[in-house]
């Protein structure tokens, strides 16, 4: 792994805090400050001109109203995620962070008038996650843009974790541009989008966006005499813990593979928010379950299809933690301290079974190996072992087929191995009966 000098790791630091202050704000300081907006919804559903014009906000209506504010982020970040190629080639990348910017001060108008404050803030809060999305996708491409390759997977630890959304997707556009579009016309392809979309949509259930926007009440509810200056800190305490373990977590996902970091990080999660939930109080263990699965797809699918598959998975991604952190505050009301168990401990054990079943490792693995497993075994995430054979069926896939060669190069020692006449590569994948 190259380390990069110290101006352009300052530049990062620099860049992604100014690119996502207001993401960090949303989530450290709005997401978990129910109770400050019930005291303002109290106070302001009284007229101050006719007290017989005093409009009730009850518990259940509060929180299905929160619930809607809060969630109304994620329909914003997908539309702040599909504006960004276009932005960048009318724009490009340092013009479009400026303009990202727009809807954020757009949104500050909106909080001022009190009377219909529920209908804004959700609007503004579309607004600031139509920022957020941009920046997700922006920064990624600008830290590509101004480092080498070997640095990149160094440069992007630091960033928050979801900052590495669009990572493979952009990497892929340069050389996606000059390929004319394809469907999905292949059974592996659309396995391998389905597997992505899985292993994307299993980040919702790891609780981390429910913990960040309910943080506060989980803990005032667990610990109803303590502080509210201890509950602050514990809530830092614990993003603290989440930003330490992801850094631990890329260096595991190194040493063992990115399948089994994301299994084991998703069964970890899912005992401990079920520890959680049994014994009343608030905690998580967030290791690897994160990152990675929100670029998983970009690995299975090959490179002309990557754009729409990576847009298509993060968009699944993001209405499922939309749909989980919108239905929290109803479904707590009548599960109460179960809440978790229901809505992320089981779920994630679901989705952890599935991708042992389905999900290939992907780890320094090139596209070619990964579908072979696909196409080759229905049970693909299955340890199975490929024989000499099977490696010389998947050299040789690629060999015979001009226009996937052309996309996917092998390397081009194992090729020379083959013999470099036509008549020669024709002959062994005949005796190897492919065609």
């Amino acid at each position: 792994m190259t380390l990069p000098n110290i101006r352009l790791l300052l530049i990062t630091i620099v860049v992604s805090f100014a690119a996502n202050w207001q993401f960090g704000y949303q989530i450290t300081y709005i997401n978990p400050a129910y109770n400050v907006f019930r005291k303002f919804a109290e106070d302001i559903s009284v007229s101050p001109n006719d007290i017989s014009k005093s409009v009730p906000f009850d518990d259940a209506d509060f929180s299905f109203w929160w619930g809607i504010i809060v969630s109304s982020f994620y329909p914003g970040t997908v539309i702040g995620f599909v504006i960004v190629p276009y932005m960048i080639n009318r724009f490009g990348t340092r013009a479009s962070f400026a303009y990202s910017c727009i809807p954020v001060v757009q949104h500050l108008y909106l909080i001022s008038d009190k009377e219909i404050f529920p209908i804004l803030l959700i609007v503004g809060r579309t607004l600031i996650g139509i920022q957020s999305g941009c920046s997700l996708s922006l920064l990624p491409l600008f830290i590509i843009e101004i480092s080498e390759e070997s640095e990149n997977s160094f440069l992007c630890t630091f960033q928050q974790i979801s900052q590495s959304t669009s990572m493979s997707f952009y990497k892929s556009v340069k050389s996606s541009a000059k390929t004319k579009n394809k469907s999905f016309t292949k059974r592996n392809v659309w396995k391998g989008l389905v597997i992505g979309c899985i292993a994307a949509i299993s980040y919702a259930f790891t609780a981390d966006d429910m913990i960040d926007s309910y943080s506060s009440n989980m803990i005032r509810s667990a610990f109803p005499h303590l502080a509210d200056l201890w509950i602050d800190l514990t809530a830092v305490f614990f993003g603290s813990i989440l930003l330490v373990c992801s850094v631990f977590g890329s260096f595991l996902i190194e040493k063992y593979g990115a399948k089994k970091s994301l299994v084991y990080g998703l069964i970890g999660t899912a005992i401990a928010n079920a520890v959680a939930s049994i014994g009343d109080y608030t905690g998580y263990f967030y290791i690897t379950a994160l990152a990675f699965s929100w670029f998983l797809t970009s690995e299975l699918v090959p490179v002309h299809s990557q754009n729409i598959a990576q847009s298509m998975s993060t968009g699944c991604l993001l209405m499922a933690t939309g749909v989980v952190t919108y239905l929290y505050p109803t479904i707590n009301k009548s599960l109460g301290s179960f809440t978790l168990l229901y809505m992320a401990s089981i779920p994630a054990l679901i989705l952890a079974t599935i991708l042992v079943l389905f999900l290939p490792e992907v780890h320094k693995k090139n596209y070619s190996q990964i579908n072979y497993k696909l196409r080759a075994f229905f049970f693909s995430g299955l340890n199975h072992k490929e024989s000499s054979n099977d490696e010389e069926r998947n050299i040789n896939m690629y060999i015979v087929q001009p226009e996937i060669a052309t996309e996917y190069p092998v390397n081009i020692l194992k090729i020379q191995n083959y013999g470099t006449c036509a008549s020669d590569i024709n002959k062994h994948t005949q005796s190897l009966g492919l065609f």
